[in-house]
């Protein structure tokens, strides 16, 4: 029987500059890559990003 492999606890925290706009905006995904497949659909250039992972268990944060 093949083992399916453990859900990671964490979210990731992408935090991005839109061209033209000095804030940053945020999105929440449940995988480093999700902003990144979120973007391929999205007309807005992306001039900066800042990725963060949240441990969901001890609610620490580590920048990627």
């Amino acid at each position: 029987m093949e083992k399916k492999p453990e859900r990671e606890l964490a979210y990731y925290l992408t935090l991005f500059k839109i061209k033209g706009h000095s804030t940053w905006r945020a999105y929440l995904g449940g995988s480093k890559d999700s902003f990144k497949k979120q973007v391929v659909n999205d007309h807005h250039d992306i001039t900066e990003t800042m990725v963060m992972r949240i441990d969901r268990v001890t609610g620490t944060f580590q920048p990627l």
